[in-house]
Order: C-alpha cells, then structure tokens, then sequence
C-alpha cells in the first residue's frame, strides 16, 4: 500500500503545517488586499480625476464602478496571496487544495445552489412578511 501511495503523481509530501502562522498569514493578506485596494482606489479618483481626498472617499462609496472595482481589486489580490502561500511557502499545487480544471459539472453546482439559495430566501422572506 505505501509503495503505490508514493507513486501517485498528485499526492503532497506529508510537511508540517504551521497552523498559527497560516492562519495569521491569511489575516494580514485578507487586511492588506483590502488596504490596498481602498488605496488604489481613493488614489486613482485623487490622482486621474483631481478630486479631493474626501471627494474621493465620497466618490468610492456612492459610485457602483468604484465599488465594484475595489471588490475585483481586493478579490484579484486575495486570490494572488492565497496562491503565492500554496504554491512558494508550502510547495503544493492549486490541485493539492482542490483546484483544477472547470469542468462542466461545476456549472451545474453553482446553478443548483444558486437556485437553492433563491428558494430558501424566498420562504424565509414569506414567513417573515406574512
């Protein structure tokens, strides 16, 4: 059993897991992405648009673009820091964690979620209104 187990070609090297260290490794990333997405955001509105600071920061609350652009910008630097702490500090694959190819199936589980998710907000939104 452990001659086959070592000859898979997916299988991780069994390497200590430093809990605390990776849990307050995604702390600081998830802090930092936002950080830097709050600044890259403000900045462009400061820099590109001649705005003032406050102008700015009241631009990035009540405009849809901006909102969105700092949730992509935030996300976009999230996912590069999860993938830098696989792959570089723990030397795995986005395989080793359960990322692969998509195939079609996934499709087909995000719309059965999602439909499930709608029902479930619908019965509840009933019984709270009714």
């Amino acid at each position: 059993m452990t001659s086959q187990t070592a000859t898979l070609p997916h299988t991780p090297k069994p390497r200590p897991r430093w809990a605390l260290l990776a849990v307050v490794y995604g702390l600081a990333m998830f802090l930092l992405a936002q950080l830097t997405a709050g600044f890259l955001l403000v900045g462009m509105g400061v820099f590109l648009k001649n705005m003032s600071v406050s102008q700015a920061s009241s631009w990035a609350q009540h405009s849809i673009a901006a909102q969105f652009g700092f949730v992509l910008v935030a996300e976009l630097l999230t996912i590069l820091g999860v993938y830098v702490y696989v792959h570089y500090a723990q030397r795995l694959h986005m395989r080793d964690i359960g990322l692969d190819k998509p195939h079609m199936r996934y499709l087909g589980w995000g719309l059965g979620g999602f439909a499930g998710y709608m029902l479930a907000y619908t019965l509840i939104a009933a019984l709270i209104y009714n």
